[in-house]
């Protein structure tokens, strides 16, 4: 693969329902922007088997170990070297983007995978092995996210906690990075699409009001 095939790689994070597909839609408009769906999440396994190759060689191996030793090799590990390898396999294999891509990314709406206390952790390695990369956080009011099917096999208590968790924790990182990660909400920008402008500086695309018009008028399958 050749080194970083694109000027910069975008990132939908999001939860199921919360009109994320519409935002994959406009961003996809842009000229050579070439945004994947979901994956599954498949990202996530990726990032814990770095984070278990970088605890192993931090905290197993700060030192040279012997052959006799039961950590042999831990020492050894290069965990940057690692993520990048899985980085540049996940592009290639998975994303497989055409010649000419300017823009690269895609949408995933099972962030709510991460276990407790590691979705700054993941975000964080999403921007280390994808730079330069940017977060788009999409949010939509909680309560129409819950009265989707899609979410039929929990509780609406569970669903609405869940939801107003992963915005503040969206929103807490966002603020927290403010040069990587932009908030948006569905309910604005279907509403007015000039409320998109904010994105698009942060993005450092033309705003064209016209073409993301036409991106809100298309019709999603699903």
């Amino acid at each position: 693969m050749s080194d970083k095939p694109f000027e910069k790689f975008v990132v939908i994070v999001t939860y199921g329902r919360s009109g994320s597909t519409l935002l994959q839609t406009i961003l996809q408009s842009l000229p050579g922007a070439f945004i994947r769906g979901e994956n599954n999440n498949l990202l996530y396994p990726l990032f814990r088997a770095w984070k278990r190759a970088y605890g192993t060689r931090y905290n197993q191996g700060p030192e040279a170990i012997p052959a006799h030793g039961p950590w042999y090799g831990a020492d050894e590990i290069v965990p940057r070297r690692f993520g990048e390898k899985l980085a540049a396999a996940f592009i290639d294999d998975i994303l497989t983007p055409p010649p000419g891509v300017r823009i690269l990314g895609f949408k995933e709406i099972r962030f709510h995978d991460a276990e407790e206390g590691e979705m700054p952790q993941f975000l964080d390695f999403i921007r280390s092995f994808f730079a330069p990369c940017k977060l788009v956080f999409n949010t939509r009011r909680s309560s129409d996210v819950a009265r989707s099917a899609w979410w039929k096999d929990m509780e609406m208590e569970e669903i609405l906690a869940m939801v107003e968790d992963l915005d503040r924790q969206y929103a807490d990182y966002a603020l927290a990075h403010p040069n990587d990660g932009f908030l948006v909400r569905y309910e604005d920008y279907t509403k007015d699409p000039d409320s998109l402008r904010g994105l698009f500086e942060f993005l450092d695309e033309p705003f064209d009001r016209a073409r993301i018009e036409r991106a809100l008028s298309r019709q999603l399958s699903h």
